[in-house]
């Protein structure tokens, strides 16, 4: 893996990119059900991982700006705000800063009503309580919220809240919870039925992917392939769709970076575009079992991807978009991108619906 690739991987981890393509998660998605949709999410779990991998000629879409106003905004009587997810309804998750240097979580309503809350023990949010993966990951349309703090010790532990607002902390199993080791719990997505998908840092610093279910159970993963050898190494899930489907990143003995997705089940499969040499990242999975990501092809050029619920792949370019940062897919297949254009950080466009890709 080239260092180019491994500073493309590791920026894509900036608090940055989260806020910026935050901005357009709202006007971008139509919530708007598709025909077929129970049937589609159906044909999701069946279909993934039996497809075979077949790729489609590249598209270049045309680049359409996301329009809109923006309002600002401050919990009042705090000295700095963080907006980190936005649901359908319009709520909005973040955080703000205290006087004191400690931190208060908050949802505002779309009629700009603020409810504050904060998780026991916690002395500061990651970066991962931005909702890593698609913008809004972190809150669902239940107003369920999910996140990752730090204790006094500086160890990770996972939160989720409900809709009532009764918070619960979890640990992944095999999470390094040793005080000073900067380790532990990271969730980054949660769907609309309450599971959430995320990573952990084991004692030797290697990243796991985790799966929580309704009930509490956290199970940990990794691919099949992948490996220690590597930088921080093995797992990053990215997102997870309503069927419970998680889609994200590995690393294998030769610091390749592949695609995979996870069904419920338990069952992985790996989703590698086959024009895409050594770099496949998915960043996406909608309720029909789509796929968007990114990747690079051998000759270090960058593309975007989708993955339709059969295991057919679409490459595509947005014009003057030289490096992907953050996608979305949604139920109609609709994506929002958003990149770089040389030292620019985000701008956005919204790509025509996915034809080539129903049956």
């Amino acid at each position: 893996m080239s260092s180019r690739n491994l500073v493309r991987f590791v920026n894509n981890l900036n608090i940055i990119i989260a806020v910026c393509a935050l901005q357009l998660y709202a006007q971008s998605l139509d919530r708007r059900t598709p025909p077929n949709w129970a049937a589609r999410v159906a044909a999701a779990r069946r279909l993934h991982g039996r497809a075979v991998n077949s790729s489609m000629p590249a598209n270049t879409f045309p680049l359409r700006e996301a329009q809109g106003m923006f309002i600002t905004f401050d919990l009042p009587g705090t000295t700095g705000t963080t907006v980190v997810s936005i649901n359908p309804a319009g709520k909005i998750l973040g955080y703000s800063s205290l006087s004191n240097g400690l931190m208060a979580a908050f949802l505002r309503d779309n009629d700009g009503t603020f409810n504050t809350f904060n998780v026991s023990g916690a002395t500061a949010y990651t970066s991962f309580f931005f909702g890593f993966g698609p913008a809004g990951s972190s809150l669902n349309p239940a107003d369920e919220a999910t996140g990752g703090y730090f204790d006094a010790n500086g160890t990770m532990h996972g939160f989720v809240r409900d809709g009532r607002g009764v918070t619960t902390t979890f640990d992944a199993p095999g999470a390094d919870i040793t005080p000073g080791d900067g380790a532990g719990t990271t969730p980054l997505a949660i769907n609309q039925a309450g599971e959430i998908t995320g990573y952990y840092v084991d004692a030797d610093f290697f990243w796991h992917g985790f799966f929580r279910d309704l009930h509490g159970t956290v199970t940990d993963f990794d691919p099949p392939g992948a490996s220690t050898a590597c930088f921080f190494g093995l797992t990053t899930p990215w997102g997870i769709n309503a069927a419970g489907e998680v889609i994200g990143a590995y690393y294998d003995s030769g610091c390749n970076t592949h695609g995979f997705l996870r069904e419920r089940n338990g069952a992985v499969s790996v989703v590698d575009v086959p024009s895409f040499a050594t770099f496949t990242v998915p960043e996406a999975i909608n309720d029909g079992g789509e796929i968007a990501g990114y990747g690079i092809d051998a000759t270090n050029a960058e593309h975007g991807f989708v993955r339709d619920n059969r295991g057919f792949f679409m490459t595509f370019d947005v014009p003057n978009v030289r490096e992907f940062q953050n996608m979305d897919i949604n139920r109609l297949g609709w994506l929002r991108v958003s990149g770089t254009t040389g030292a620019l950080c985000c701008t956005a466009s919204g790509a025509p619906p996915m034809a080539p890709l129903r049956p």
